[in-house]
Parts: structure tokens; sequence; C-alpha cells
């Protein structure tokens, strides 16, 4: 049984755990504020702790209507990480509000301004849960692999039970993801070639183009966010670097679309995205799911990944057919895909190690003390 006295070396650990969460474009955008419950008018047993994750407005997307959707997402892994790190150690959690769900609790000045809450959880001490030890130890494990996976049949009915993500808290959760998986070789190459005519979109839009480029990261050493050049084309030689660095700035960009190099960059894409064993597409039921849904859609969403990468599976995001309504209402037409398709990628075994993302870690977290 652990005590209220285990909280803050049990929270140390799983904040430490929770920093390695995938986000958008690595931004790491979330934010998180740790108390007493009564500070925020809520109830909770002895020795509980109320958690606040918030989206950091200086760190979020803005570019693009998506990236409200890509943020909460986001927000909801990191939710559903410390959830689970906490949970192993024996503090269970519960949802006691989410954005939009009335009364709001009293947040008051404990809150930076720039700081947008979206959700509250209260963790209790109990027993800790022996369930969750392969998801936990997935969390550092885990990678967005963008290498070939390994060659293959790889059926649907192995990896479903995968993907059925639970948020880990009692609570208002909300309801289960419909996926899709894409097991068969005429669906997989279709899905490449629709990638393939629609990828050049995310270097065809200027704005959104050089805020991504603002996330590529030519230091790695001394990298706390954003990915280096390797994270997006693997190792390379010291003349591909310096040819990438050229060719993906923003000014390079703009006269390279006039000669078609968007679209050889989408060819590639699609070429790896019709060569993986299978494809998985995540999506809500409701198509004007609000923001607390998008949130609990994200904890789902890691469960299933840390689900995947413990059975010795990865997953490579392929964002560039969701972030725009156009080409996704046409993936959603064109595969049959019900609802609002939120998280498409790639799914395989890996056949080569990819290295993790640069991180700010648990000594850079922004945390603040509810109640001072």
């Amino acid at each position: 049984m652990s005590g209220a006295g285990d909280f803050e070396p049990a929270f140390a650990a799983a904040l430490t755990l929770a920093e390695a969460s995938p986000s958008s474009h690595n931004s790491q955008p979330w934010a998180l504020a740790v108390g007493a419950p009564a500070v925020l008018g809520l109830d909770g047993p002895a020795g509980s702790r109320a958690l606040v994750v918030c989206l950091d407005e200086d760190r979020k997307l803005r570019t693009l209507a998506a990236h409200t959707l890509e943020m909460n997402l986001s927000c909801g892994m990191y939710l559903q990480a410390l959830l689970l790190a906490l949970r192993q150690q024996g503090f269970s959690g519960r949802l006691a509000w989410r954005i939009g769900d009335a009364p709001r609790p009293k947040f008051g000045a404990d809150l930076p301004a720039t700081w947008t809450p979206l959700a509250v959880a209260i963790v209790a001490p109990g027993k800790p849960d022996d369930d969750v030890t392969d998801r936990v130890a997935a969390l550092p494990a885990r990678r967005t692999n963008r290498a070939p996976y390994a060659e293959g049949a790889l059926a649907a009915a192995d990896v479903a039970p995968l993907c059925a993500g639970e948020v880990a808290a009692e609570g208002p959760v909300g309801e289960p993801l419909a996926v899709t998986i894409f097991d068969q070789p005429g669906d997989v190459k279709a899905l490449g070639r629709f990638v393939a005519r629609h990828a050049a979109a995310d270097f065809a839009h200027a704005a959104a183009w050089r805020e991504t480029h603002a996330y590529i990261r030519h230091d790695p050493a001394n990298a706390v966010d954003g990915f280096p050049l390797t994270q997006l084309f693997g190792p390379l030689s010291w003349a591909r670097t310096w040819f990438f660095r050229i060719a993906l700035h923003p000014v390079t960009m703009g006269v390279l679309k006039w000669f078609g190099y968007p679209r050889i960059i989408a060819g590639e894409f699609g070429a790896l995205v019709a060569g993986s064993p299978a494809s998985v597409a995540f999506a809500l039921t409701d198509p004007k799911a609000g923001d607390a849904d998008q949130l609990l859609a994200g904890a789902r969403l890691l469960d299933a990944w840390l689900r995947l990468t413990a059975a010795g599976f990865a997953m490579h995001p392929v964002s560039v057919v969701l972030q725009h309504d156009d080409i996704r209402t046409k993936l959603q037409s064109e595969f049959n895909l019900a609802g609002r398709v939120v998280f498409f990628a790639r799914l395989g075994r890996p056949v080569a190690a990819f290295p993790p993302t640069p991180r700010r870690g648990a000594a850079n977290a922004r945390v603040a003390r509810l109640g001072g």
C-alpha cells in the first residue's frame, strides 16, 4: 500500500516517463499543475493529489485548423502516460473535470496565463497495478519509427486487440475509438498511392511548412524538442545533411515546389506506406467531437501505441493526409472510414532501430504547484 508520503517520489518517476510522450512536431505542448484537490474546490480522499493537464499556448502549433486537434491529442497522450506511471506505483486516477464541463474548478492564479486547463485527474493512494507494467515499460522504448518495416503479412486479427486503447482513469472517459486496420496488400498499396498524390501538401502550404521547418533541429546534441534530420531520413552523410538543410529551407522549398520537388518527396513517402505490411486508422465516431473527446482520444491512442510497442510493433503517423480537411475527407470517402479520423499510421515490425527524439526531460518540465 502506498501512503501519502510516497506521492512525491512516485510523481517524480511518473513525470520522467511522461516526458517521453509523443506529440506533433515533438512540440511537447503540455504543462502540468499539481496540488491538493481542495485548492481547486474539488473533493478527494486522504493523500490524494489533483493533476491539472494544460496546453501551453506558447508551445502549440497554430498554422492549420487541424493543429488544435493535434494539440489535444498530444496533451491526452501526456495525461495517459502520467496516469499509467502513477497506477503502476499505487496511485489510481479519476477524471474530475474535462474542458467544457461545468462547474469549472477554481484554478485561480496558480496557473500561468498562457496555460489552458484541459483536464483534472484526482490520483489517490492504493495498490500498485501490475497490469500496466508492460505499457509503462514501453513508454521510454516507444519510437516513431520512419524506417521500412519487416516484409510479410500482418493479420488484422492479431493486432486489433492491441489497438483497443483504454483511458487509465475512472470517470467520464468518452467513447472508444473506431479502429480500422488495412492488412490486405491491395488496400495498403492503394493507401500508398493516396499518400503519394496528396503528401506534397505538407510542403506546398508555405506557412505550415515554415512552422514545421522551425522544429527541425540541426544540433541534435543540444536539442530539447523538435526533430533532427536523422529522425526524418535516417543516418545521413555530411553531404546529404547539407543537401537537406538547404533543400528543406522554406525559401528553397518555395522555389523547388515549381520544379516538382514536393511531389518527389511525396512519392517516396507513398512508396514507404505502400511497402508496409499494414496501415491503421483511429477515428472518433462523432465527426464534431470537441476538445474533451479529442483529449481522451489521445489517451486511448497512447495506450494502443504502448500495447503495440510492447508486442514488438511500431507506428509511423502519416499526419499530412489528416491535416487538410479536403484531403482527410477524400481519404475517409475513398476508404470508407466513418466519423472523424484523428490518427492514421503505417504499422509493422521494425527492422532498424530509431533513436529517441530530443526531450526537455523532467528537470525542465513545466510544472506548477497549486496553492503555493
